[in-house]
């Protein structure tokens, strides 16, 4: 889509580390004596007095003289980024570190400050005095006197290794982005002011509350900062709302009137456009591509750009050409970017926001910019020249926001952002991240799921101190999850070692494979892994190392991604002791087993059981169903899975829907899980056995609802144990206690046969009587037998003292088995002291006589339907009946 031309226009260097090579031999002295030869030239003036900021100069220089922290609120275009630090050089302070939000604007600010001084002075001073740190790594001298980084972890972490004798200075720059770094920064800055007299801060942004941050700033004295203001761009920009149109057609009107209109602002032929993400960058170059008039297209030059592509991809965007050039862009062009010639600035007005869901789950949710980011965007043009910017809708199915109806400031990253990182950062530096008082305070629930994350990879104990595990985690380059992945596999074979660090490299930087809507996956000829998204990727890691970059786009790579993770790659296989330059082969079977449990290992936050049709839920409390990404080499399988939870907005029928998804997901074995997770899986009890005379506990390894297995260990005293003891004494009793059973059943068979009640040595009676005799902490069922002996002879217990020998006697004699009266005869039974006839028949009841009853005058009773009678009433009954 790019203009031919571009090839052969913009074949230029852009490695700012090129410009030390070049001049390698011509560097006289170190740093910190090239500064000295500047002091001896008090009419060298460093800045750049055509921009706004260069009128407040002597003010904010002596502000940072007089105050440990300095606001500085100055409009886009008014030169912040690029002057203040060279005040302060001017200054002399020994140390200046300027942040930057991305790795880009990073690059940019560094070779700005390299070409203003080395106008003043010259090239090789120029390289001396400056350095650019990215996650990329280091341009320039370790010393340089200015250092731009994007890292903000990696200034906390030299926070305080500066002498404190000499002059060191901080400017945070792009304050109102509120990331968890600058959050942690402001904090750490605040403290060090307030200790450290020769130490300053810059705080700066275009956008920001400045009120509430010099409240945020003042120090325990009272110092509050000074607020310095400066205007910013020095033309016009003139601001429209386009509720009806949208990007491409208000692209197609601007290059139209730049073309129209050669003369007006003499070069200025760039159009900036911002759209919400790369699949937006994507679609709209298509149909620009597709909808430019051809007379347009001739000279068009159009490109994408966003905070994952390489450096050496971005560059061409910012170097001149002979046309009208087109960056269609993320929002990581709308701070600290400046693009001489831009006449026309074209916002959808969306942007993708990273947001978290109630369970602390992150998502690239689709948003509305909001008027700071609007403020931004627009601030991108006005600054060499006049220019324009156009508010309006992504497309036709967009809805259009006015500016005034807009949110002013976004919720502040840090309180939706997971803090897992810097939890683990801060810890190992011997600070608790609950204890920072941020400017935007952090949610508590936020530090509690971090910390729990971390707990639940052995990088923090109990009292969330970190362990010698979270130390070897916070060594690598890498989130906590993938570091805890690198240190299961610290004593592996080398080969190991690089197979799950290439792993870790491409998690960091994306997934190798090139995707978009409707388009190919060729791809899926270099790998045949359906097990594991991470698997898969390795082998396609593996696939590409000798292959160029026309091989590579030929089987869908994302190049972009890959030059990304082999930088990852080569600094975190070098943390773990491994070859990066070694060629890496095909891992063998046993290998793969190993990776695996190594994924596991940095996943055990994020297990997943199958929950039916193609649905997962998590291993724990969530109630959330999940589905493996679309993108996965993983389908309709029944295994447990690791991979990452994300929630992604998606468009269907033009309403949004929120989708619930696992990425980079592998399968795992329930067995793998017990071996690994062992914190997840619990030993819980199941029953007692008895085992040659000793009581064994079995318990049960369970996982979820799934059980692993079972073992036997000694049972220890429990209440469960005693119950169980009893039980058992009761099934099988000992001497003592089957006599109170028998003593127990025969006053309960003598009961039912006597007239007169007989007292009974009941169940509750016996069962206490064991309870008595069953100590708290019993394990040998002998000793209830024991002290059961003992009870009954305390108390002596027998049949003796229930019914006496005689009463026995007369009870046995006054309930016959059986009865007989003339010819009739009745077998009988006793219930509750009355006699019941067992068998009869209606000629038997019509011989017996009515008065038929015992020795002691109790009568006979018999069965009939429902109901028990005496004889004369059965009698009545059957002849009612005429049955008799």
């Amino acid at each position: 889509m790019v203009n031919n031309q571009r090839e052969t226009k913009l074949n230029m260097e852009r490695d700012l580390g090129t410009t030390v090579d070049r001049y390698r031999d011509q560097l006289l002295t170190p740093a910190e004596s090239v500064f000295e030869r500047l002091i001896p030239q008090p009419n060298l003036e460093l800045g750049n007095e055509s921009l706004p900021i260069y009128e407040r100069r002597q003010e904010l220089m002596q502000s940072l003289a007089d105050n440990p922290i300095t606001i500085l609120v100055a409009e886009t275009g008014a030169g912040k980024s690029t002057q203040a630090p060279l005040f302060a050089l001017q200054q002399g302070f020994d140390s200046i570190t300027i942040t930057q939000p991305r790795r880009r604007a990073a690059l940019n600010v560094a070779d700005r400050l390299r070409f203003e001084l080395g106008e003043k002075l010259n090239i090789p001073m120029a390289d001396q005095l400056v350095s650019v740190q990215t996650g990329a790594g280091r341009i320039g001298q370790r010393n340089a006197r200015i250092k731009v980084v994007t890292d903000g972890l990696h200034l906390i972490r030299d926070g305080d290794s500066m002498d404190s004798q000499k002059s060191e200075l901080w400017i945070i720059d792009e304050v109102h982005e509120a990331n968890v770094n600058i959050e942690l920064l402001l904090a750490l800055g605040r403290e060090k002011a307030a200790r450290n007299p020769n130490f300053r801060m810059l705080v700066m942004s275009a956008t920001m509350d400045k009120e509430r941050l010099a409240d945020y700033c003042t120090l325990p004295d009272g110092a509050r900062p000074p607020i310095i203001e400066v205007a910013g761009r020095m033309h016009e920009v003139e601001k429209r709302e386009e509720a009806e149109s949208d990007v491409a057609k208000e692209v197609i009107k601007a290059a139209q009137n730049i073309i129209d209109n050669p003369d007006d602002y003499d070069e200025a032929k760039t159009i900036q456009v911002f759209v919400a993400g790369k699949q937006e960058i994507k679609d709209t170059l298509d149909k620009l591509a597709n909808t430019l008039p051809s007379h347009i297209l001739k000279q068009a030059y159009l490109f994408g750009l966003h905070s994952k592509m390489p450096e050496s991809a971005q560059a061409p965007a910012y170097e001149p050409v002979p046309g009208i050039k087109i960056i269609v862009q993320t929002k990581m062009g709308q701070t600290s970017m400046t693009i001489p010639g831009t006449r026309y600035v074209i916002s959808s007005g969306q942007e993708r926001r990273i947001m978290l869901d109630d369970e602390g789950t992150p998502g690239l949710m689709l948003r509305a910019s909001t008027q700071d980011d609007l403020t931004q965007q627009a601030g991108r043009t006005g600054r060499t020249n006049p220019g324009i910017f156009i508010l309006t809708r992504m497309d036709g199915k967009s809805k259009f926001i006015p500016w005034a109806s807009r949110e002013q400031r976004p919720a502040p990253e840090i309180q939706r952002s997971e803090l897992d990182r810097s939890t683990l950062f801060l810890a190992a530096n011997g600070r608790d991240i609950a204890g920072f008082q941020t400017l935007n305070k952090i949610a508590s629930v936020s530090i509690e799921r971090s910390q729990r994350r971390l707990r639940a990879l052995s990088a923090l104990d109990v009292d969330n101190t970190i362990t010698g595990i979270g130390q070897r985690m916070n060594s690598y380059p890498a989130s906590p999850s993938t570091a805890a992945s690198m240190v299961a596999v610290e004593k592996a074979p080398l080969t190991v070692r690089n197979y799950v660090a290439a792993i870790a490299a491409i998690k960091e930087a994306g997934s190798l494979k090139y995707y978009e809507r409707g388009g190919t996956t060729r791809w899926e000829s270099l790998t045949s892994d359906i097990t594991s998204d991470d698997l898969s990727e390795l082998e396609l890691f593996i696939a590409v190392q000798d292959m160029n970059e026309d091989q590579m786009r030929a089987h869908d790579i994302d190049i972009n991604n890959l030059i990304r993770a082999r930088e990852q790659y080569r600094k975190i296989a070098k943390t773990a002791g491994a070859d990066p330059d070694a060629k890496l082969g095909p891992p063998k079977a046993e290998e793969i087993e190993i990776v695996r449990g190594a994924i596991l290992a940095g996943s055990l936050n994020n297990i997943y059981l199958p929950f039916g049709e193609g649905l997962y839920r998590h291993l724990g409390d969530s109630i959330v169903k999940r589905e493996v990404s679309n993108r996965s080499v993983i389908t309709g399988t029944q295994m447990p899975i690791v991979g990452t939870p994300r929630n992604v907005a998606v468009v269907r029928a033009g309403h949004p829907e929120l989708k619930r998804i696992i990425e980079q997901s592998t399968e795992v074995s329930l067995h793998q899980i017990g071996r690994i997770a062992t914190g997840l899986v619990k030993w819980e009890p199941t029953r007692f056995i008895m085992r040659n005379g000793k009581w064994m506990q079995e318990e049960r390894q369970a996982l979820d609802i799934y059980s692993l297995g079972t073992r036997e260990v000694p049972a220890e005293p429990s209440p469960l144990l005693r119950q169980a003891i009893i039980e058992h004494a009761k099934v099988s009793p000992g001497k003592h206690l089957k006599q109170l059973y028998e003593i127990k059943s025969t006053l309960e068979k003598l009961a039912h046969k006597a007239k007169e009640p007989v007292r009974q040595l009941s169940e509750d009676t016996i069962n206490a009587l064991i309870d008595q005799a069953t100590p708290d902490d019993v394990t040998d069922p002998s000793l209830i037998e024991n002290n059961l002996r003992e009870l009954t002879s305390d108390l002596e217990i027998s049949l003796e003292q229930f019914v006496t020998p005689a009463r026995r006697e007369r009870i046995a004699r006054n309930a016959p088995p059986s009865i007989t009266a003339g010819n009739v005869s009745f077998g009988l039974r006793y219930s509750r002291g009355k006699p019941i006839a067992k068998k009869w028949t209606v000629d038997k009841i019509a011989e017996a006589p009515e008065d038929l009853a015992l020795r002691d005058y109790r009568q006979v009773h018999f069965y009939y339907g429902h109901g028990l009678y005496t004889l004369p009433q059965l009698k009545k009954i059957l002849r009612d009946e005429r049955l008799l």
